[in-house]
């Protein structure tokens, strides 16, 4: 294992992508028998205490036994934006090669990825009481008339947007009325600084989309079977998970809080979930497929090879 590290004349990072379901949390902790790696998770979701079930969280005995740092950070009430991750990230990767080992992030949070990759604008702090503002307007209005009313202000302020892309909308809107410019404008100006040491990235797949679907939805009905309506329940019932909080909007989070107040049915919530899920694991191949050239790609369906692939590149 030291070899690796002396081989690499500079320090370095090895960067594990993925869409969920693909078996990135079961890879990184079999891979971490091989080289001397700490693990920094990736995912808005695995941030929050008591949200497990529902995140796919490693169960508790795992972590104890091999850490994730970024892991139950904060509570499903609390803001955690990209800014808190980027500096929490770079932090925990500066300590990780400090005590000379190599620093492993792993997950499907691709924002986040991009941040930490191209660098950080400089952009005004998240206002709670101003975000409950703008939500209440997109409850009452709709999306779409915020949204178009917001690009008659002007136009960079939420384009290319979704119609469904709440938190994106919110935070551009909080933007622009905390500073008086958009975020175009404010990170168009800005030199980012990226991270000062080499990167290995790869991305783990299994070798077809039909695979990939089946797992997700096994994973769902294991949830499902594992407790998760309590969990939401609990949550929601000690006012932990909020409708105005971005946690709540966590995919599965947000059909079974539905499914609880009674604005679906539980089937419903089962069809809702697995196909958001689909959605959301399409949407992270497309990004990974647009916005990298230099990736490594590994089979979900064969670790031991990926593992032998992966080891093979940054020793080479």
């Amino acid at each position: 294992m030291t070899n690796i590290i002396k081989k690499n004349r500079y320090p370095y990072i090895i960067i594990i992508m993925g869409p969920t379901a693909s078996g990135k949390s079961k890879f990184v902790i079999k891979l971490r028998n091989y080289i001397p790696v700490d693990i920094i998770s990736v995912d808005s979701t695995l941030i929050y205490k008591g949200m497990d079930i529902g995140t796919a969280k490693p169960p508790k005995k795992i972590l104890d036994k091999v850490p994730h740092k970024l892991i139950n950070i904060c509570n499903p009430d609390e803001l955690y934006s990209v800014g808190n991750f980027y500096y929490d990230a770079t932090k925990a990767i500066n300590c990780i090669l400090r005590n000379n080992r190599i620093p492993l992030l792993v997950g499907g949070s691709m924002f986040y990825f991009k941040t930490l990759i191209n660098g950080l604008p400089l952009l005004p702090k998240s206002n709670l009481f101003l975000r409950r503002h703008i939500n209440n307007l997109i409850k009452n209005f709709g999306f779409k008339l915020v949204n178009y009313l917001f690009n008659k202000v002007n136009f960079t302020i939420t384009n290319n947007i979704s119609n469904n892309d709440i938190q994106r909308l919110t935070r551009s809107i909080e933007v622009f009325l905390l500073s008086k410019k958009t975020i175009y404008e404010l990170t168009n100006k800005q030199k980012l600084v990226k991270l000062p040491y080499k990167t290995y990235k790869f991305c783990l797949m299994p070798d077809n989309k039909f695979i990939l679907n089946k797992r997700i939805k096994y994973r769902f009905y294991k949830m499902l079977s594992s407790g998760f309506e309590n969990e939401v329940n609990t949550l929601f019932i000690n006012n932990k998970l909020k409708f105005d909080m971005p946690s709540s909007r966590c995919i599965g989070y947000k059909q079974m809080l539905l499914y609880i107040i009674g604005k679906i049915s539980y089937q419903d919530m089962i069809k809702q979930s697995i196909i958001a899920t689909q959605q959301l694991a399409k949407k992270q191949i497309n990004w990974i497929n647009n916005s990298y050239t230099n990736i490594y790609w590994l089979d979900s369906n064969n670790y031991d090879k990926s593992i032998k692939d992966l080891i093979k590149i940054i020793s080479y």
